[in-house]
């Protein structure tokens, strides 16, 4: 386990240095419905007007992620990521069944 977590907090690092050139922005989705919120943020289903396909957006306000981001990583794929002047947006494939954390914990992990 810590070998995987040292990995991915490698990958996670390089990518973080490098990230690559987004063509997408705000103004490619329509919001469609709250998914859920958090301390941080929420989540929306959107909705990609030119290929039609659902994602979930997770918009995360700057101010509270430079809070966290020094002591906490994230795991999650990525399809696009983008900022304005006071948010973070992290596009995600859209998979319905609810809240991972709230299967995690049903199950006790």
């Amino acid at each position: 386990v810590k070998e995987f977590l040292a990995k991915a907090k490698e990958d996670f690092l390089r990518k973080w240095e490098s990230p690559p050139q987004n063509t997408a922005g705000l103004d490619d989705f329509e919001r469609q419905k709250t998914l859920g919120t958090g301390s941080f943020g929420r989540v929306m289903m959107v909705k990609h007007k030119s290929t039609e396909q659902y994602y979930a957006m997770k918009i995360l306000d700057k101010q509270k992620v430079g809070i966290i981001s020094s002591g906490f990583w994230f795991l999650f794929f990525a399809t696009e990521e983008f900022d304005d002047n006071s948010n973070l947006y992290m596009v995600m494939e859209y998979v319905p069944g609810g809240e991972m954390f709230s299967h995690l914990r049903r199950i006790g992990r």
